[in-house]
């Protein structure tokens, strides 16, 4: 967005992060990007990254000192970074692979609102985190982070792009639309 501006200097930005679902009616906000599967078809919804997943992921610290998962019910009995959204924390996390789907209730102590702050946790060796390939796939390249039972496909998380009314779809907003398609599509694809 900086560079973009810096390239539009006839336009302003208001750059807002937030965990929290927004209310693009209510609030000022002319696009959000938002992670999920919209349930609202009343705004104009973009793909970003329509196939983006969650994964499970420790550090090789975690890792060196607890042990590797052998399955998903072994969740059940580690320390889990957890996160909480409109004050639901999300601690049922659900896997699809060769023996269907499955959702395990996890547990932990160390619980935010904030994507980047689970992130930080869990690079921190506290726990495993389940996240967002989108949030963890540069520190899984670099080996900081491991991606734990791998032949289990996680939640999907697609990442939108959400502006309020298509009267506010206008060339600027369509031209950011693009920048981030085209960001996103740089991001190496979730091993299947």
């Amino acid at each position: 967005m900086s560079e973009f501006c810096r390239e539009n200097p006839g336009v302003s930005v208001r750059l807002l992060f937030s965990d929290e679902v927004s209310n693009i009616y209510r609030d000022p906000i002319d696009i959000a990007v938002r992670y999920g599967e919209l349930k609202n078809s009343s705004y104009v919804a973009l793909p970003l990254a329509p196939h983006n997943r969650r994964v499970l992921v420790a550090s090789p610290e975690y890792l060196a000192r607890e042990g590797a998962l052998k399955s998903p019910a072994d969740l059940a009995g580690r320390e889990c970074i957890l996160w909480f959204r409109n004050e639901h924390i999300h601690n049922a996390w659900s896997f699809s692979g060769a023996a269907g789907q499955q959702t395990i209730i996890v547990h932990g102590r160390y619980v935010s609102n904030d994507a980047d702050v689970s992130r930080r946790w869990a690079l921190a060796g506290y726990g495993i985190a389940y996240k967002s390939w989108l949030d963890v796939q540069e520190e899984i390249a670099s080996g900081r982070l491991v991606p734990l039972l791998a032949d289990l496909r996680g939640e999907k998380a697609p990442l939108n792009f959400i502006c309020p009314h298509r009267s506010q779809f206008s060339p600027v907003v369509r031209q950011i639309y693009t920048i981030l398609r085209d960001f996103f599509a740089t991001i190496p694809p979730q091993a299947e």
